[in-house]
């Protein structure tokens, strides 16, 4: 008995890290699905693109690459409005886009998100927060997720620049750099 002990306590170490390994990977996969703390920030490089969001779309309202853009981590963005969706597993009660850009255009830029249904409606929110970082300016807004059901596991946001269109090139364009998105729900620890 006593020299099976090795064995046996060897046995126990192997079986006890594996299982730990185990519940480790099923947490962190938890928490990627569900953030248990309620919040779940995403970022949006938009030329690298990630599970989480979908392309920039109508994709003929946003510009190929040239000369200014192809070494840039930016999507020119010609005609108003553009969409791109989030993918989530779960429903949340709020999302705050923040989106960098270029603006070219004497014309304000303002975020919405889709409201599923027949119909393609959308809550616009003109008075989004200002700022400048750098050679960029910044827009966020706020929207409350809670009337807005998750639509096929994702919710679709908007960056509208109106009047903005393609056959007008001397209206301008934007240069969008990255967006920010922070989802929200109640923690599952309270």
């Amino acid at each position: 008995m006593i020299k099976d002990l090795p064995r046996r306590l060897s046995w126990f170490m192997w079986h006890g890290l594996l299982i730990l390994c185990v519940v480790g990977f099923l947490v962190w996969v938890f928490d990627q699905n569900i953030p248990v703390a309620g919040t779940k920030i995403l970022t949006y490089n938009f030329k690298d693109l990630s599970g989480a969001f979908s392309e920039l779309y109508p994709r003929d309202r946003v510009a190929p690459d040239d000369e200014q853009t192809k070494d840039l981590k930016v999507k020119r963005i010609t005609e108003d409005p553009v969409y791109f969706d989030v993918r989530t597993r779960m429903p949340y009660e709020r999302a705050t886009l923040r989106v960098e850009y270029q603006n070219t255009t004497s014309r304000e830029v303002s975020l919405g998100i889709r409201i599923p249904g027949q119909e393609w409606k959308t809550a616009l929110n003109r008075d989004g927060k200002r700022s400048k970082q750098g050679e960029w300016e910044v827009i966020e807004s706020s929207f409350d997720l809670s009337k807005i059901p998750l639509h096929q596991n994702k919710y679709t946001f908007v960056i509208s620049i109106p009047g903005m269109e393609y056959d007008k090139p001397e209206i301008g364009s934007l240069l969008a750099s990255r967006a920010v998105v922070t989802l929200q729900r109640k923690s599952l620890l309270q």
